[in-house]
């Protein structure tokens, strides 16, 4: 099995982790969240989740929903500036944090994940634009409701092995957690799932594999992230497109997502 362990040396990436305030301050005609840190206040998008279709810049996650609070993030892709939004369920009287001042490795933030266990454990994911087959991926977790937030940097602090795609993330608890990836820029397409047992500080390969006569049917593919039925069943979906043809396999687990077992797949024309 294969470890990825966290390293310490984030911070020389260049990324600085603070917490955001909240106080209002005027910017032309938008209201922004005001943010301090050690240079001195500057602004962090808005004091509400940024509209994708007001900047073709701006990058949002999709809601997760914890304990009657919507959390989203969001990022301005130039700046890789990301940020924290938090509200109770159906109201629109935001809460925004800074995550960090720049996710984007210096390449531009692509995705978004977020993640919550309860109100207070809250982990965001953000990736890169892939270059040469890979895109730089940051993990950042709160464990105070967005108070203060931890950088957690898989594969020694640069990214998800030959990750090409968007990544998916999902917690199962406050401790276990799984990032997806269907990866086919080197060979044909392999599934990876990570997993990690003390929340997102280290993450471990599973053991997965793919039938040599689906891999090439699974080109332009997606992965989900596990759905567990209690603490150690579960199951995930691989699918993907080519030639008009849609294949899916679903996997399922015995022992909480340490090994995955192909248990049933079914090809048909798409859109069908």
């Amino acid at each position: 099995m294969k470890r990825l362990t966290t390293t310490a040396a984030l911070l020389a990436c260049g990324l600085l982790i603070a917490a955001c305030g909240t106080e209002p301050t005027a910017v032309g005609h938008k209201t922004s969240a005001k943010v301090t840190h050690a240079a001195g206040p500057w602004t962090c998008l808005s004091a509400s989740p940024p509209s994708v279709a007001s900047s073709p810049t701006i990058v949002r996650s999709s809601r997760a929903t914890a304990g009657g609070t919507w959390i989203e993030a969001a990022s301005d892709a130039t700046k890789g500036c990301v940020a924290l939004y938090l509200a109770p369920a159906g109201s629109t009287k935001w809460r925004a944090q800074q995550v960090t001042a720049d996710a984007s490795g210096g390449n531009g933030v692509s995705t978004l994940q977020v993640a919550a266990f309860g109100q207070r454990r809250i982990w965001v994911l953000a990736q890169g634009l892939p270059g040469a087959g890979q895109a730089p991926a940051f993990l950042f977790r709160t464990q105070d409701g967005g108070g203060t937030w931890q950088p957690l940097t898989p594969h020694q602090g640069r990214v998800f092995p030959g990750s090409d795609v968007p990544l998916k993330m999902s917690f199962t608890s406050a401790t276990d957690g799984f990032i997806t990836d269907l990866n086919g820029f080197y060979g044909p397409p392999r599934v990876e799932v990570y997993r990690t047992v003390d929340g997102g500080v280290t993450w471990t390969l599973s053991a997965f594999s793919v039938p040599q006569q689906y891999a090439s049917a699974l080109g332009n593919g997606t992965v989900t992230p596990p759905a567990f039925r209690n603490a150690r069943q579960g199951t995930l979906r691989v699918t993907g497109t080519v030639n008009g043809q849609t294949t899916t396999l679903v996997y399922g687990t015995d022992d909480g997502g340490t090994t995955w077992v192909l248990e049933r797949q079914s090809t048909k024309a798409s859109g069908g």
